[in-house]
């Protein structure tokens, strides 16, 4: 195989004239100028007559066809049942492997769903600047003064911490929680992309907000009661971990995210492997000292019984108890009376 390459001091174009002489000289009489090798617009050669390549790119692919060849063949000397299992399993592979990489690269638009805020702006509404971005909290003071104010050692106004579920607006909770509560300070948080709270969801900013949010309550308050729901309650254990939370409420929480999202997508995507955002809440209980009361809907269809009773026994003995509520959903818990006794037995 014969490789052309540009002579450095060869800049004129063949002589056809030259070409025929030069064959007739070494016995070919019909050697042409079409046997030379041809010149790209930059001036360098580019082809012979045999087609060989003759640049550095086109000799690697010519080396790795060579290589490949045996290859080629041995496929296609196989009987056509074997080509058609291995071509279906390699299909299902890349089927397979293009589901997991959309299901990851989208999987916070799956697990998160922000929600707009009901109240009219600036009604019962507190800002907060962090770092450049804007948390909304809806926000009401007090309207009764605290069952112990004016005997000695009373501390300042109590106040209480919402962090509500994924598709929930905090803010609809808001008059609830006025007639359960008329002595607290009420925050309600809006996570980063709900309401008007800037920013895109994700676990380590949630929980930094929450963390912000705590360190700026507690900062007015010297009794801060914290309650979460279904999402809320990764967020909720999290602060009282680390935080001195003087009470924890968790309604219909699980014990991780991940073995949620196990139960509920199909046997065939690996979620452990892929889940970003994992909320390991029951890694998170053993640490937990404050009083803790835990409230699990019978016909829950989002957490399963199973979620939440593996997160309540991972917690300390003692520390948190455990009620139930028959006849109600993951949503409609929220309007039980039955519910609404549990949260003002657990936080006074």
């Amino acid at each position: 195989m014969t490789y052309f390459f540009r002579s450095p001091s060869s800049d004129r174009s063949p002589d056809p004239a030259a070409s025929t002489r030069a064959g007739a000289r070494t016995g070919h009489p019909h050697h042409t100028p079409s046997d030379e090798p041809s010149r790209s617009a930059s001036g360098s050669w580019t082809g012979s007559a045999s087609g060989a390549p003759t640049g550095p790119w086109p000799a690697a692919l010519h080396a790795a066809a060579t290589r490949l060849a045996p290859l080629h063949r041995h496929w296609r000397d196989r009987p056509g049942w074997q080509r058609a299992v291995i071509g279906g399993a390699a299909s299902v592979a890349l089927l397979h492997l293009s589901l997991c990489s959309y299901i990851y690269a989208t999987q916070r638009h799956m697990l998160y769903k922000p929600q707009p805020r009901h109240l009219p702006a600036a009604e019962n509404e507190l800002r907060l600047d962090l770092d450049g971005r804007t948390l909304q909290i809806t926000h009401r003071a007090a309207t009764q003064a605290p069952p112990n104010e004016g005997l000695p050692g009373a501390a300042r106004q109590p106040a209480l911490i919402y962090f509500g579920g994924n598709a929930e607006d905090v803010s609809l909770q808001l008059k609830r929680f006025v007639r359960l509560w008329p002595h607290r300070d009420l925050y309600l948080v809006h996570y980063r992309g709900w309401g008007d709270s800037s920013g895109r969801p994700t676990q380590a900013g949630l929980l930094a907000d929450a963390l912000a949010v705590f360190d700026h309550v507690q900062a007015r308050h010297d009794d801060v009661a914290v309650i979460g729901r279904s999402l809320g309650s990764g967020v909720a254990i999290q602060v009282a971990a680390q935080r001195p939370a003087s009470a924890l409420v968790l309604v219909t929480p699980y014990d991780s995210i991940a073995n949620v999202a196990r139960e509920q997508m199909p046997f065939w995507v690996p979620v452990r492997w892929l889940l970003k955002d994992r909320w390991e809440s029951v890694l998170v209980a053993p640490r937990i000292t404050v009083p803790t009361t835990v409230i699990q809907a019978e016909h829950d269809e989002t957490i399963g019984a199973e979620r939440t009773q593996r997160l309540f026994e991972a917690f300390a003995p003692g520390v948190a108890k455990l009620r139930y509520l028959p006849g109600v959903d993951h949503t409609s818990v929220l309007f039980a009376p039955a519910y609404h006794r549990m949260l003002a037995l657990a936080i006074v």
